[in-house]
């Protein structure tokens, strides 16, 4: 399960988000779980009101019940809901993730050209080593362990990006 991700939305989920009532749901459960009467206090609407939209809501995987052997039942907020009203989270994850993409890629650029067009020689002892030949093997040992780990992969249709 990836935390950070697309959220695909189908047509029922655009037509759930469709009433600012159902927002403003999803807008209370963000801050914390509440109960049907807690929201149709909050939202000053009747309680089977509140019920119909909060039945929609879990029905599109945007909310979700907790039915843990309590006297009432709590709602809360589900991964997609919460990437719904907080998008730039997605956002920042992903810029994130191509910074350290292209900083693997510039030192293993630098690397190679160090490599083909090294410096002057410098005499050690008994052997002669090339500054740049050190410096080019820690750089693309050093850019290539950033692209290894970099978390963008290629997507596949294993992928589940609902959640």
């Amino acid at each position: 399960m990836r935390i950070f991700g697309n959220v695909i939305l189908d047509y029922n989920s655009f037509k759930a988000l469709s009433s600012h009532v159902r927002i403003d749901i999803l807008k209370f459960l963000d801050k914390r779980q509440m109960t049907v009467t807690d929201l149709a206090k909050t939202l000053k609407i009747s309680k089977s009101t509140a019920h119909k939209h909060l039945e929609r809501l879990v029905e599109v995987g945007l909310i979700e019940r907790q039915n843990d052997n309590r006297k009432w039942v709590y709602y809360r907020i589900t991964r997609k809901g919460i990437k719904i009203l907080h998008p730039e989270n997605v956002t920042v994850s992903f810029i994130l993730s191509w910074a350290i993409l292209l900083v693997g890629v510039v030192l293993v650029a630098l690397a190679l050209y160090l490599v083909w067009f090294p410096l002057p020689l410098i005499p050690l002892d008994r052997t002669a080593l090339s500054i740049s030949s050190v410096i080019g093997v820690i750089l693309l040992l050093s850019g290539g362990s950033l692209v290894m780990k970099s978390p963008i992969r290629p997507r596949t249709n294993d992928d589940d990006d609902t959640e």
